[in-house]
């Protein structure tokens, strides 16, 4: 038996996978694209945020091994095979709940002071290797960008708006026309039609990504405007909308994203901005001091 129809989800393809082990459905290319299948169920965000190529090394074959499986499947290409992967970054309803688990397990097996130097181990770590691979003019490019944009708008969903707040509240702090894309009831479609050619869009997230934060990225692209993604793959979906991409490692022991190097990139980002500013910097701080002082005065 051999299905025509492509599976829509991971699971539908695994399902797939498991029929033609069973002998229930006949996948062309036989026992290789089996295993080649297996291997890329087994990596599934590799295979989301990479090229065909990346992909044929995960699976051991030839990239034109991936394209006949593809069509063997039900599929047009290999774009349209990656694209169920790439679900995977976007709807994940049991990312939390997974990596909760793991971790769980992981400190159930260790004693308290190791699993804590173990949790922050692991941050250092990501911390010394995002440093070691960010070189100076990458900071000092992304800091003049966001010096002479014509105005500013700041998006992210769940957990990452803590993230948007820490970027908008200091980059307020040292310019005019700094906005949260979605800061009122209005909505991300409200903020979006304020959005104008010269302005810059500084969209945050990690995997699982937010639909609205992919969406706003795009059409901000689309109305002329620069995007800037600080996000955790330098090749992934909010990384294919932006004109810039600060990638930093999320990974961790956490049981959601790590955000340690994301806040420690904000505030390298926002001094590095303040230092090529310089007196203009120091004036904008001392004027906002000025009025903090006089609100107390009220108090």
């Amino acid at each position: 038996m051999c299905s025509d129809k492509a599976p829509e989800t991971l699971e539908a393809l695994n399902q797939r996978l498991l029929a033609a082990r069973r002998g229930d459905e006949t996948i062309k290319g036989g026992r290789r694209s089996l295993l080649a299948l297996e291997k890329l169920l087994h990596s599934p965000q590799k295979v989301a945020l990479g090229s065909i190529s990346d992909a044929a090394r995960i699976a051991g074959v030839h990239p034109s091994t991936l394209t006949r499986l593809a069509h063997a499947l039900g599929y047009d290409g290999f774009p349209a095979f990656q694209r169920v992967f790439r679900k995977v970054l976007v709807d994940s309803p049991d990312y939390y709940s997974r990596h909760a688990d793991s971790l769980m397990s992981d400190a159930r097996k260790l004693a308290h002071t190791s699993f804590v130097e173990r949790f922050v181990e692991a941050e250092i770590t990501n911390l010394r290797q995002w440093a070691q691979g960010f070189p100076r003019q990458e900071l000092e490019a992304v800091a003049e960008r966001l010096i002479r944009a014509r105005q500013i708008w700041v998006q992210a969903g769940r957990q990452s708006r803590s993230l948007a707040d820490l970027m908008v509240y200091g980059l307020g702090l040292l310019r005019h026309k700094v906005s949260d894309l979605n800061a009122s009831d209005r909505g991300i479609a409200w903020g979006l039609g304020q959005v104008r050619k010269g302005d810059l869009l500084v969209v945050i997230g990690f995997a699982p990504y937010t639909r609205s934060t992919l969406a706003a990225a795009t059409l901000a692209g689309e109305r002329g405007a620069q995007v800037l993604a600080l996000t955790d793959q330098p090749q992934g979906p909010l990384a294919a909308h932006a004109h810039h991409t600060v990638a930093v490692p999320a990974d961790s022991l956490f049981f959601s994203n790590s955000q340690v190097v994301a806040v420690t990139a904000i505030q390298l980002i926002l001094s590095q901005m303040a230092a090529q500013m310089g007196p203009q910097a120091m004036e904008r701080l001392k004027a906002y001091e000025d009025r903090v002082n006089q609100l107390t005065q009220w108090l």
